[in-house]
């Protein structure tokens, strides 16, 4: 889940992204019990800008090692971005995927 996402225009040609994500694992067993079970996981950040027709495009894509619940990163882009978050591109199994990326504020 992304909980923060803002950004800071640093030039022309630069800005930084902060994200602030929570992430956890949990395991199901045979009843459909869940249990939380350590996380420790290569896991995608994106952030995204807009292309010529103002549609939503990838303009960073990395797997970060994720080995707690709450995380925060700061990401440098090289075009204005729209949003950011964890998973973006939803390869994960998640009951609520919707709330992986949020649009960022600036700051």
């Amino acid at each position: 889940k992304t909980e923060e996402a803002t950004y800071k225009e640093l030039s022309k040609e630069q800005w930084e992204v902060k994200l602030k994500v929570s992430a956890e694992k949990l395991r199901a067993d045979s009843t459909g019990m869940e249990t939380n079970i350590p996380i420790n996981d290569w896991i995608d950040i994106g952030v995204y800008g807009k292309d010529d027709k103002g549609k939503d495009k990838l303009i960073y894509l990395k797997k970060h090692h994720i080995t707690k619940k709450d995380n925060e990163f700061a990401i440098l882009v090289k075009e204005k971005p729209r949003k950011a978050g964890i998973d973006p591109l939803h390869k994960l199994i998640d009951r609520h995927s919707s709330d992986n990326t949020k649009g960022l504020v600036q700051k």
